[in-house]
């Protein structure tokens, strides 16, 4: 309307910016002259977040493996330190033990988290999964069994507006249930994604705990943390009865995309993640050793790389399921990694 500006002086307008994770007094210069803006970025506080681990008689469990976050730490280390204020999910697994999972709001002090680990019983477990918003994430279904003698399963999973079951994206995983025969399919005008399966020749299930099978979710756009909640679940026996005991709901943190699979650390990047047959890890600071964990702590590789900045692992051989990477470079820095392996 080519109006003038009121007044001398003001605000005509505002708009926002990212900022970089480095703090510091930055300056935003004007191109074409005029007054140059100065942005100070200050390093937010961070705190530590303690997880106190027990069985049901209260007795210390000292070899758990805890993942917060992205963060997963060697079983048995429970403190978490220099985390910035946020909502992190978590989840506690041990070998013999009933998988539990959460989130905490960390605000503006350090917090420390009591856990009560249960022991036997016939569980359903989502796997936590960390992504990013908009991409697909892949979901492993674990059953911890005290009893192998359920000969069918179903189990209702309540989907996150946003979130989509990719048909047709089950892998089942022959270790644990080599004959079953699985359906999934949306309920019509909900958003409960049901999951029915029986084992033919009602073979039954082998072993007591371990990924049985996967999936795919797409994810919206919106970054957050969002629960898979399982409703109505059953493991069923020849006679018709239900043995399930409890099940755990799955936590899914998804990140701002970067263009990448995972958040990655600034000198490492390890992928794909998931992985199927071979791991790749490349890293800005020579490697002294590179070690692979399983969630029962157990070592499954370990390799002297000296002075080297790349590395492979064979991982087809190994069971799906996640797994916890620990890189020691030359400067005695450790970083630890989760890691998904999928087998096909």
């Amino acid at each position: 309307t080519n109006d003038s500006f009121i007044g001398n002086s003001g605000v005509i307008a505002s708009f926002m910016l990212t900022t970089p994770t480095t703090p510091g007094i930055y300056e935003l210069v004007l191109i074409n002259g005029g007054q140059n803006g100065i942005v100070t970025l200050i390093e937010p506080d961070a705190y530590t977040v303690t997880f106190v681990i027990q069985d049901i008689d209260q007795q210390p469990i000292d070899d758990a493996v805890v993942i917060l976050g992205n963060i997963g730490n060697l079983p048995g280390d429970y403190v978490f330190t220099d985390i910035l204020p946020g909502n992190y999910s978590y989840f506690i697994e041990k070998d013999g033990y009933i998988s539990v999972s959460g989130i905490v709001e960390l605000i503006d002090s350090d917090l420390t988290i009591s856990v009560t680990l249960l022991s036997g019983g016939n569980v359903i477990v989502l796997h936590p999964v960390i992504g990013e918003a908009g991409q697909n994430i892949l979901i492993d279904v674990e059953f911890i069994n005290e009893d192998t003698t359920f000969v069918a399963f179903q189990f209702d999973v309540n989907l996150p507006d946003g979130f989509e079951y990719v048909p047709g994206s089950i892998v089942i995983n022959p270790e644990r249930i080599p004959d079953l025969q699985i359906m999934a399919s949306m309920l019509p005008g909900t958003n409960i994604l049901r999951f029915f399966a029986f084992f033919m020749g009602n073979t039954g299930i082998i072993g007591h705990s371990g990924v049985v099978f996967s999936f795919i979710l797409s994810t919206p756009k919106v970054p957050d943390i969002y629960i898979l909640k399982i409703e109505d679940a059953i493991f069923g026996t020849i006679e018709g009865t239900n043995i399930l005991t409890d099940v755990v709901d799955g936590i899914v943190t998804l990140l701002i995309p970067t263009g990448i699979t995972e958040p990655e650390n600034e000198t490492v990047r390890v992928f794909p993640n998931p992985a199927t047959h071979t791991l790749n890890i490349m890293s800005e600071k020579p490697m002294e050793r590179v070690k692979l964990f399983n969630f029962n702590g157990q070592l499954m590789f370990d390799s002297r790389a000296i002075d080297n900045t790349s590395a492979q692992i064979k991982v087809s051989q190994y069971p799906a399921g996640i797994y916890l990477l620990q890189i020691i470079n030359n400067e005695g820095q450790i970083l630890n990694r989760k890691i998904t392996i999928h087998s096909y």
